[in-house]
């Protein structure tokens, strides 16, 4: 398992949380003009079952997601563990299968962390209001740096180590060649990583269940607001829906100011990782340290491609899912298998691979 450690230590999945914001990143990318169709339902929306492309046969090594159970690993003694082993191994006291027992050693820890850190972030993002998963993932992904930070340590104990060509063989399978002069992550760097994390998921968790808005005297979130307005006057009433339109107006609103400011800091922080590592900009670095295998002008050709065919697609989606099943309050709540039946038509619409 730790031989895979060289190709996962600066491997790093930056989510963006809409397929605006990331269409965004790269100039001259603009989202097409698209006209999503009016959601179907209401009394005559019959429950006839779900479509499905064909029933599949899945050969499947791991543990299935449902079976997964999250434990909060500690992020910071698993990283002290790592680091007393590089110390270990730089005095160059213990002979190499000593050295190879003790990383050995690491390896459920090393499997836990990235596990438990994938694990919340995919369940932190099923719903980002859900303060379990919040405070889950807020922790591990604040910590993480730290925990990169102490991986390089071991790599670089490892390549400055005479025995550096029987690691890259016999062990990593993999150049320790990165590491001959030392590593690029110290305290500095680790504590702005740390930060980046926490603007990254301020900026995840801006929803109506924590946005605060001002209306009618009431200063709250639009789903209190709301859940107020629905349970004294009714979801048919006039009242309700003009406060439903009026709220998420003010929610958008502020929303965007609120995502202007955190993008703002973002901006300034990666600005100040990239000074602190040596490069240009932050996207300089990423490109170079992130384990990137594309270039730029790659990245840009996917986002157009992005543009052309997914963006059509998901707009569409949301269209379907969000307007007609979990917020339709012009006509009754179509059922759940009009509503995945829909999906399947708009991706078989749009050509999607099924």
């Amino acid at each position: 398992m730790m031989r895979k450690l060289i190709a996962f230590l600066l491997s790093t999945v930056l989510l963006c949380a809409n397929t605006s914001s990331l269409i965004s990143c790269v100039p001259d990318v603009a989202p097409p003009s698209v006209d999503p169709p009016t959601p179907n339902g209401g009394e005559d929306d019959k429950d006839d079952g779900i479509i499905t492309p064909g029933d599949g046969i899945y050969d499947r090594e791991t543990v299935a997601f449902g079976e997964l159970t999250y434990v909060r690993p500690d992020v910071d003694a698993i990283s002290q563990d790592i680091c007393r082993a590089a110390e270990r191994i730089s005095d160059g006291k213990l002979e190499f299968e000593e050295m190879i027992s003790l990383i050995e050693a690491l390896e459920d820890d090393y499997v836990t962390v990235r596990s438990m850190h994938t694990l919340a972030q995919i369940n932190n993002m099923k719903n980002i209001d859900d303060e379990y998963w919040k405070a889950e993932y807020s922790y591990v992904s604040t910590e993480y740096p730290k925990f990169i930070e102490a991986l390089e340590q071991l790599f670089v104990a490892c390549a400055l180590s005479e025995h550096k060509s029987r690691f890259e063989e016999e062990y990593f399978g993999s150049s320790l060649d990165d590491y001959v002069n030392g590593g690029i992550y110290n305290d500095e760097v680790v504590a702005l990583m740390s930060a980046e994390a926490q603007l990254e998921n301020r900026y995840s968790s801006l929803s109506t269940s924590n946005v605060m808005i001002r209306y009618r005297g009431a200063y709250d979130t639009p789903e209190n607001i709301l859940s107020r307005f629905l349970e004294t006057y009714g979801e048919d009433s006039k009242i309700y829906k003009s406060a439903v339109e009026s709220c998420m107006k003010l929610y958008e609103e502020r929303k965007k100011e609120l995502s202007s400011e955190i993008f703002t800091d973002l901006l300034k922080t990666r600005s100040r990782i990239a000074d602190e590592l040596g490069y240009e900009s932050y996207t300089e670095y990423a490109y170079r340290e992130l384990g990137h295998d594309y270039s730029p002008e790659n990245m840009k050709n996917f986002l157009l491609d992005i543009r052309d065919t997914v963006y059509p697609v998901l707009t569409r989606l949301y269209n379907v899912v969000f307007n007609g099943y979990f917020y339709s309050t012009e006509i009754p709540k179509q059922s759940i298998s009009t509503t995945v039946n829909s999906l399947f038509e708009v991706y078989k619409a749009n050509n999607a691979q099924l």
